[in-house]
């Protein structure tokens, strides 16, 4: 990412969320073109996604994201993240820089609806009670 950078915007910093995001982006949006077939429409973009199954975010995500069609509309029942936080002026990473996974979470209600494909049936208004 850092070299991709460096070669195509002669960029050297740090790079922040939008540059990341832009990549990741970029990335998808070219490997979208490349599947869409001889003659590439909108259908063909989405439907060469999908067949690629899962998408890794340019290498720069903790677990692979699931493309198929299966999940569309659908909220991940897991996920994960690096994450930092700020000592003495500095970033320093988080649980020694190993990604932190954990579980969809929400009422019993909303985590069945996102399991169907549902998730607007259920609306909150409050967070869901500890258990």
């Amino acid at each position: 990412f850092q070299a991709d950078l460096k070669k195509y915007a002669g960029y050297t910093g740090v790079p922040d969320f939008s540059q990341y995001t832009g990549y990741i982006a970029g990335e998808l949006a070219i490997l979208g073109l490349q599947h869409a077939g001889t003659t590439p429409s909108r259908r063909g973009f989405t439907a060469g996604l999908r067949k690629l199954g899962s998408y890794d975010e340019a290498g720069l995500s903790c677990m692979p994201i699931d493309l198929s069609a299966a999940t569309f509309g659908k909220s991940a029942p897991t996920g994960c993240g690096y994450f930092m936080y700020v000592k003495r002026g500095k970033f320093v990473l988080y649980n020694e820089g190993k990604p932190i996974t954990g579980k969809l979470v929400g009422s019993p209600a909303a985590l069945q609806a996102n399991a169907t494909g549902n998730p607007a049936l259920v609306t909150t208004t409050t967070a869901p009670a500890v258990p």
